[in-house]
């Protein structure tokens, strides 16, 4: 038996919370980044009360391919790890089989009672479109034969909303972006290739050296100072640049900021810099990571992200860490972003980086941030990380051994088919309850 929650009567409570499921699929190509096609979707949520009303806080979604069953098998597993405690399954699919299908939904449910995460029902679509019907497939029903979704009204059928004027979708506007048409086009916005500079294997390594050198004259006795300001340089060129091309053709701020990416403590000692000018780190980062390839270039896409958690641009975060892991799945901090993004702690990883750089300042130049850091609320915050961010591991130090932790990597050595998006939007559904939330255990 599926544990799960007792929603009965849907019911909105305020005008600014989603109530049926046309609204919050409607949601899904604002919260993925892209249009899924063919796929498997799962929407975890929270629920709180207040008396008997219930709400649904959208936590996170998962997708996978419906063709793949390992990856929905790998995404299940993730759900159950996060113990939510409400999920709701939507099949998409137009071009495949419907044996495939009906083969999906009873694999779906068979896994949910296997993996014990309250998978409450399952609904089928086309696609993520305007008007598109949508149907209920299935629910699951609790103990006493309650059923956890009703199976009546825009339950149990509908068309989905409008997506354009969706809460994520509007968020990704507010970003200065729209949903990809497809997954392959969002991580084709962190494909290698700069057609203005081209940079050598050779050149690369001279660069490379060239940190190397950086970070011998720092642990002889040497400042941050040259490294830090060398990044502000960097930085103003982004920021003067009067458009993606524009920076994409700024040769001696790539160099120099290749130069920075290519030793984990140059890449390290300039954190603080890049979260507090994040739209710049941004911009910067990107065509960095289109010009550089090996560990420049992943260095570069993680200081992509974190400036794109500071900068409140979350959406393709974790493609980004994607290709990461599919280049490099050995990358530490990499794995430590997917991480902290899988588990929805955003503040928590700026916090852990920014102590981290701050230590390395403290030892390097002497400097104290004593009074920015309270060690106390500090060691409450990151209880629950899977990794430490600073000392002797991501965050300076020597690569400790790898931690093979199936919710960042598939065992391919990267994520190719599955997501795990944390939700970063207000979405929520109001419903009835009996009283009483159970939760996961």
């Amino acid at each position: 038996m599926v544990q799960s929650r007792r929603f009965r009567d849907s019911e909105v409570m305020t005008k600014n919370v989603l109530g049926t499921p046309a609204q919050i699929f409607a949601n899904i190509p604002g919260l993925l980044g892209f249009f899924p096609e063919e796929s498997v979707v799962f929407l975890n949520f929270t629920a709180t009360t207040a008396g008997t009303k219930v709400r649904l806080s959208l936590d996170f979604a998962s997708r996978a391919d419906i063709t793949d069953w390992r990856s929905i098998d790998h995404a299940c597993d993730i759900i159950a790890q996060h113990k939510p405690d409400s999920v709701w399954a939507l099949v998409i699919a137009k071009k495949t089989d419907p044996f495939i299908i009906d083969e999906t939904l009873d694999e779906i449910v068979q896994k949910a009672g296997e993996t014990n995460f309250p998978l409450a029902a399952i609904w089928v679509t086309e696609e993520i479109a305007t008007g598109t019907p949508y149907f209920l497939a299935g629910t699951l029903t609790d103990e006493d034969g309650t059923s956890v979704i009703p199976d009546t009204g825009v339950w149990e059928h509908g068309t989905i909303c409008d997506v354009a004027t969706a809460v994520s979708t509007k968020q990704m506007v507010g970003e200065g972006n729209l949903p990809e048409l497809t997954r392959s086009d969002v991580l084709a916005r962190f494909a290698h290739g700069n057609p203005y500079v081209t940079l050598s294997s050779s050149k690369q390594k001279k660069l490379t050296q060239k940190a190397r050198t950086l970070v011998g004259d720092i642990r002889l006795g040497g400042s941050s100072y040259e490294v830090r300001n060398l990044f502000v340089d960097c930085l103003d060129a982004a920021r003067d640049a009067e458009s993606e091309t524009a920076l994409l053709k700024e040769k001696d701020a790539l160099l120099s900021m290749i130069t920075l990416m290519s030793d984990k403590l140059t890449r390290d000692l300039i954190l603080d810099i890049a979260i507090e000018r994040a739209e710049d780190a941004r911009m910067l980062c990107l065509a960095v990571a289109k010009t550089a390839t090996g560990f420049a270039r992943h260095n570069a896409l993680c200081v992509y992200v974190l400036a794109s958690i500071a900068a409140d641009a979350m959406t393709h975060n974790f493609a980004a860490v994607e290709v990461i892991l599919k280049e490099d799945p050995q990358h530490v901090l990499a794995q430590c972003i997917g991480q902290a993004c899988m588990h929805g702690i955003h503040s928590e990883l700026l916090e852990a980086c920014l102590e981290g750089t701050h230590e390395l300042l403290s030892d390097i130049d002497g400097i104290d941030d004593d009074d920015d850091y309270d060690d106390e609320d500090e060691d409450d915050d990151f209880e629950e990380f899977p990794y430490t961010l600073y000392g002797e591991s991501a965050i300076g130090g020597e690569h400790p051994p790898v931690k093979d932790d199936e919710s960042v990597r598939s065992e391919n050595g990267g994520t190719e088919s599955t997501e795990c998006v944390g939700n970063d939007t207000d979405v929520a559904v109001d419903t009835c309850a009996d009283g009483k939330v159970r939760k996961a255990s």
